[in-house]
């Protein structure tokens, strides 16, 4: 249910302003590890199998040249590994390492504890109420980057 009266020029800005408050959630982590969380993300969904460094540029939507350049980046550091194909030498399997693993779990806890603590002062049904028009506000929002 829409109510009659949207909101004024102001009152977008300084939710614009409150909402992008909220990304210190994540700009705030520790760790450098974590601007890679979606290679990581993604390895952790692909699982014991892994993923073809081709694959898994395409879910992440960069190129193949920048999926080799942080692929080279990670792999020394023990944090994934770069292993042939089973049936296609042409093909390189992307892999999360236990210290991958390991790191992952780190920072997916690491996030989920500053999320609860940042919304700790909302009741039940705030935060309820604060994802479901959040959950409607997204996908306009997504309609409207060019």
């Amino acid at each position: 249910m829409q109510s009659e009266a949207a909101a004024s020029p102001s009152d977008a800005i300084e939710l614009y302003r409150l909402l992008e408050a909220t990304r210190t959630l994540e700009r705030g982590r520790s760790d450098r590890f974590d601007r890679y969380l979606p290679v990581f993300n993604a390895l952790k969904a692909a699982g014991r199998r892994g993923l073809a460094q081709v694959q898994l540029a395409s879910s992440l939507g960069i190129t193949p040249a920048r999926m080799s350049r942080l692929i080279d980046f990670l792999e020394p550091q023990g944090l994934i590994t770069r292993g042939d194909h089973p049936l296609d030498r042409r093909v390189k399997v992307i892999q999360l390492t236990e210290l991958g693993q390991e790191r992952l779990a780190n920072s997916e806890a690491e996030l989920q504890d500053r999320c609860s603590r940042a919304f700790d002062k909302l009741s039940r049904d705030e935060i309820m109420s604060l994802k479901r028009i959040l959950a409607r506000l997204v996908p306009q929002a997504a309609r409207m980057m060019p």
